[in-house]
């Protein structure tokens, strides 16, 4: 039961967080790299906490790792897998439109927390201290720094965020926003919606 209940709220969480964003014009990358990843990084974050406190450092960290990659994987490849089952089974054109548009920057950006983090292991020897999660910290600031100033208020990536009303037109529709309701936004194509 505790599952199901878990998908409902992060459910919820989706769509509350995808209306909120395309209703104060935030882009949906800064959304789900801010406010979503946070929402569903406090469990994480919570079991590291409980496990370091037992002198179990390996598998907080361990955990955090894992936990990124488990995401990744199956987070995005399960569901995706499932989808593009779905349309072929119903014999409709198979693919899943993803916006790339800020995908490579994104990338670019987890590659550079990596070598970081594993420079940082390398440098202290394996052994943590409060001075690098400090600096851990301190990253996630400036990472969410750029995401909120330079991908939403300057739109470094040219999402150019539709306003509110040609996001409300597409949820009273279909009942949910995607990203083509920015795509479509943009380029006049109401009839898609």
């Amino acid at each position: 039961m505790s599952i199901v209940w878990i998908g409902v709220i992060s459910w919820f969480m989706v769509e509350w967080c995808v209306v909120i964003g395309c209703v104060l014009g935030i882009p949906l990358s800064v959304m789900g790299v801010t406010v979503l990843a946070a929402g569903t990084s406090i469990p994480d974050a919570l079991s590291s906490i409980v496990v370091a406190k037992q002198g179990q450092g390996n598998m907080a960290v361990a955990n955090a790792i894992g936990s990124n990659v488990f995401d990744i994987w199956l987070g995005l490849g399960l569901p995706w897998w499932i989808f593009l089952l779905v349309q072929k089974i119903k014999d409709q054109k198979p693919g899943l439109c993803v916006s790339t548009k800020e995908l490579m920057p994104n990338v670019i950006i987890l590659f550079s927390v990596l070598i970081f983090y594993f420079g940082i292991l390398i440098v202290c020897k394996f052994k943590l201290y409060v001075k690098v999660g400090f600096a851990f910290v301190a990253l996630y600031a400036v990472f969410a720094v750029w995401q909120v100033v330079g991908v939403w208020r300057f739109d470094i990536y040219h999402l150019k965020t539709p306003y509110a009303s040609e996001c409300i037109c597409h949820i009273d529709r279909d009942g949910y926003v995607t990203q083509s309701c920015y795509d479509n936004a943009l380029a006049g194509n109401y009839n898609d919606w």
